[in-house]
């Protein structure tokens, strides 16, 4: 069952100078994906694992036949490293065409991802899309993780809205409950994200080691 959007922004790629390292695209594509991953739409700052470069048509495929598109912006993503590693050199397409496309994914810059995806009550990745369940299947979108950091941001949101209800509530009465609410979310948060960094950056990790 559909619970929110799979994203709440939007993609817009710019047409910064040409550089000869695609490494150095990094802060153009920091600031056209929204510090977000392209394919799960995690936030960079909430991890601490960096970010990586995705080619959307993979280097393995083009090196040697296309080498154009190593430095090419339009063909580099802002992805997490999971996602990265799980779309790897997956890749459908005619690398010889001119206007070459890795058509075996939705490219998230290009098409409304929120037109693909969305979130069930539980913060899973969904889609009712053929397309969508491969991409979520071959990217490994469904993976628990990717629920575990939406429900992380999701609760730092509210906490968030509770401090603006705080400072502007005149109710001593309201405001102590509404602080009573703060308080218990910033404990469910700091538990949550704390296993949810820990997760993402060791796959053994289980909630016993904490």
């Amino acid at each position: 069952m559909k619970h929110s959007s799979f994203k709440n922004h939007s993609i817009v790629r710019s047409s910064p100078l040409l550089k000869s390292d695609y490494k150095d695209y990094r802060p153009d594509l920091e600031s056209d994906f929204n510090k977000r991953c392209a394919y799960c739409n995690l936030h960079m700052h909430s991890i601490t694992t960096s970010f990586e470069i995705d080619h959307f048509i993979p280097r393995s495929v083009f090196k040697n036949v296309r080498p154009d598109l190593e430095n090419d912006y339009n063909n580099l993503m802002l992805s997490c490293k999971k996602c990265n590693s799980a779309k790897g050199a997956k890749f459908h397409g005619d690398i010889s065409a001119v206007q070459v496309s890795n058509i075996r994914f939705y490219d998230p810059v290009t098409v409304n991802l929120n037109t693909v995806f969305y979130r069930n009550e539980y913060g899973t990745i969904q889609s009712d899309d053929l397309k969508g369940r491969n991409m979520i299947r071959d990217i490994k979108l469904y993976r628990h993780i990717h629920a575990l950091g939406w429900i992380c941001e999701q609760i730092s949101e509210t906490i968030e809205r509770l401090r603006h209800c705080i400072e502007s509530e005149l109710s001593p009465a309201r405001k102590k409950l509404l602080t009573q609410a703060l308080n218990m979310m910033n404990n469910q948060y700091v538990k949550k994200n704390q296993v949810f960094i820990a997760r993402y950056n060791d796959p053994d990790f289980s909630i016993e080691s904490i």
